[in-house]
């Protein structure tokens, strides 16, 4: 596999990973939700939200890296 490939793998398992960590963590917020735990949920939609940044900024670079081989 040449460089552009193998950026292209990277890039594309991140975008993989990061929708797996979300949907994790929106199952962690749901458990603490009905745990009654609003403060430890509150903290957890933040780092949710991160998440969800992270996710669009991986997008971009994969769809970079398709478009220019970057």
């Amino acid at each position: 596999m040449n460089a552009r490939g193998s950026d292209l793998a990277m890039a594309e398992r991140h975008v993989v990973e990061g929708e797996a960590r979300i949907e994790r963590q929106r199952q962690i917020i749901l458990k603490m939700d009905q745990d009654h735990h609003p403060a430890a949920a509150a903290m957890a939609r933040v780092l949710l939200t991160t998440l969800c940044k992270t996710l669009e900024n991986m997008r971009i670079h994969l769809a970079l890296i398709r478009r220019h081989g970057l």
